[in-house]
């Protein structure tokens, strides 16, 4: 992929760029437009969660509203839907149970890797929204 990159353009993201929590922005390069279109599949929007596939598998955190419409590789897009609050998806996702599952769910010897096939499998009790919130709040205040 490497001679998809441009100086300018749809930002896109590798697993160095996220760390739990937080986006690490530095490092972000950039492909085309038009390449940005060839792999839509891939794309992300604010308020997606990313979890690292490849690299340090698990980590999360949530895309944020500075960041627009970007894409990615090596990572696993989940876009919460009506039962998810993404700032508590990254609570759970980093949380030591769900990493203790995302090692036991690595695949490869070179390098491992944590694939979409294992995040659907992957254990997540979902309190109601308001608790979701509260717990979001509360971890947002540390």
């Amino acid at each position: 992929m490497s001679d998809q990159y441009k100086e300018s353009g749809n930002p896109f993201l590798r697993s160095m760029n996220i760390k739990p929590f937080r986006l690490k922005e530095d490092g972000i390069l950039y492909i085309s437009s038009e390449f940005h279109e060839k792999i839509i599949k891939s794309r992300l929007l604010p308020g997606d969660l990313e979890v690292v596939g490849i690299g340090e598998p698990g980590q999360c955190c949530v895309i944020p509203d500075s960041l627009p419409e970007a894409n990615c590789s090596d990572l696993v897009v989940l876009s919460p839907g009506d039962q998810l609050i993404a700032d508590f998806g990254a609570i759970a996702i980093n949380s030591s149970s769900v990493k203790q599952f995302v090692n036991s769910e690595k695949v490869g010897v070179a390098q491992a890797h944590f694939n979409v096939e294992s995040m659907k499998l992957t254990p997540l009790e979902l309190p109601s929204l308001d608790e979701q919130t509260a717990i979001s709040e509360l971890v947002a205040d540390f």
